[in-house]
């Protein structure tokens, strides 16, 4: 069976955020949607990050999104990410900034795919959108900033992350699955 990978995006990120991101799409968002994506290759070159989703896996978290999004779905989701987002500047302690990342990536990942898709979303969840992308735009990133540099100075920058295991030049890189 032949496995595609699409392109997501690029981004500087520290491994520390590679985890908290791949942590918060396989376990947690499978608690809120019923569904993760396990299979995603996050590829760092110099700290410099793309992200791949595995074609299958994606479309299946982008229709049970599709299905789940009503008004009321959202208004909790919000209410719950309005809350993780209020704790970020009192945390400080980086075990549990990577919590709260983790506790806010379901949330992240289905407000991306209305950004990308508005039309699976009503007027009312795109207004909320945007009222949510204003008041909390920087949370997700200051919980990277907030970590000490002294806690992710030793992460390798180049490495490709798949499956929870990392894997750098000196690593075996037999078991990864192509990339076309």
């Amino acid at each position: 069976m032949e496995v595609n990978f699409i392109k997501d995006c690029t981004r500087m990120m520290s491994l520390w955020d590679v985890r908290m991101w791949h942590e918060g799409q396989t376990k947690e968002l499978k608690k809120v949607i019923g569904v993760g994506m396990d299979d995603s290759l996050f590829i760092s070159e110099n700290g410099t990050v793309t992200i791949y989703y595995e074609e299958a896996e994606g479309q299946l978290v982008f229709d049970r999104i599709n299905k789940l999004l009503t008004d009321d779905f959202f208004d909790i989701l919000c209410e719950n990410f309005y809350g993780l987002a209020d704790k970020v500047d009192s945390t400080t302690k980086s075990k549990d900034l990577f919590e709260l990342g983790i506790r806010m990536m379901p949330a992240l990942i289905i407000f991306d795919e209305i950004d990308n898709c508005p039309e699976i979303a009503s007027d009312y969840i795109r207004r909320r959108l945007m009222r949510i992308r204003t008041a909390t735009q920087e949370k997700a990133y200051d919980l990277s900033d907030k970590v000490p540099a002294s806690l992710i100075a030793d992460f390798p920058k180049d490495y490709i992350f798949w499956k929870g295991k990392v894997y750098t030049v000196d690593s075996d890189l037999g078991s990864l699955p192509s990339q076309e």
